[in-house]
């Protein structure tokens, strides 16, 4: 094929970046395709037990695709394979030489399996300069491991943890001292299933976490062991939240994402959350009448002060008639 003016090829290339079979056939048949292309075939990579060695191939000829690679995800092994990332002698290096990798998603890594030596995977992971990190039934040996795990990523801005995180699930281990820089975190994603105390976590680990500058908070499949871990984020980000999102809850019905500012609900999500359990009212607050901003309707007043507590978190949620 002739090879095409530069410019279009270009364009052509960004038209087809979410199109890996089209990209990769792409840098097939045109020189003027091959650079361009590889930028977004090696921009997200997954890898396995079947491919990391096939991978580091690859880079040893051409060293300069780890600069290529911004998301990578650590495929979960199976049967004798499963634990094959911890032990994995040439995926720490992999890692160490993707020098622009911002996110990564790991599952079912089992920290304290790892063997004795260096380089380690964790050790690799530690010194990636990563702004999204997703992690899957990854087990610590204690909640301050992960506390001390966490605190290597100062430029964390979206975190997302599901299942357990501490083989020794007890909050009385957490001994952690500050780190220079907290992180301060954008959005955090949690599944709870089978995560005793990651809420308590989370919410106590004021010297790794600013939650204070939240964004976005989804979790799912919480118990009332959870709300107290939920109430204190709640708090803390009461100023910056726009968008909560909330999955298989004991306070609730499934539901959509909620607008904070305008509090687009019918169901009053947030309110039944916010009453389960003592909660720290202003008694000083005036008397209002609310309105769901979605509906214009007066809210009844059986439980006006239970709205009050609504009002102190979510401050602007709700008007003054």
């Amino acid at each position: 094929m002739v090879d095409l003016p530069q410019e279009l090829a270009d364009l052509i290339i960004d038209e087809l970046q979410d199109d890996r079979l089209a990209l990769c056939a792409c840098s097939l048949v045109s020189h003027s395709f091959y650079h361009p292309s590889r930028k977004y075939i090696f921009r997200k990579i997954s890898l396995g037990p079947n491919s990391v060695d096939a991978f580091n191939k690859i880079i040893g000829s051409s060293p300069d695709i780890p600069f290529l690679v911004h998301e990578l995800s650590i495929q979960r092994g199976t049967r004798i394979h499963k634990d094959w990332a911890v032990y994995s002698e040439v995926l720490p290096g992999i890692i160490s030489r993707c020098a622009n990798l911002r996110r990564l998603h790991l599952s079912k890594i089992v920290w304290r399996k790892a063997p004795v030596r260096f380089p380690t995977l964790r050790s690799a992971v530690e010194n990636a300069n990563l702004t999204f990190l997703d992690l899957k039934s990854c087990r610590f040996a204690s909640y301050d491991d992960a506390a001390r795990f966490f605190a290597r990523f100062p430029r964390l801005k979206r975190l997302s943890v599901s299942g357990n995180l501490a083989e020794d699930d007890s909050l009385g281990c957490f001994s952690l001292s500050a780190p220079t820089t907290r992180i301060a975190l954008d959005e955090l994603d949690v599944g709870l299933m089978e995560s005793i105390s990651v809420m308590g976590f989370l919410a106590m680990s004021g010297c790794v976490f600013e939650l204070g500058r939240l964004r976005v908070l989804q979790w799912d499949s919480c118990d009332d062991s959870d709300m107290f871990g939920i109430r204190v984020i709640l708090r803390d980000a009461v100023d910056t939240l726009e968008h909560v999102s909330v999955g298989r809850c004991c306070c609730d019905q499934p539901g959509e994402p909620i607008d904070i500012r305008t509090l687009k609900v019918s169901d009053n999500l947030i309110f039944k959350l916010l009453r389960r359990g003592p909660t720290s009212v202003d008694q000083r607050l005036p008397e209002y009448t609310y309105r769901l901003p979605s509906t214009g309707s007066d809210l009844p007043d059986r439980d006006q002060l239970g709205m009050r507590a609504l009002h102190s978190i979510v401050p602007g949620a709700v008007d003054r008639a």
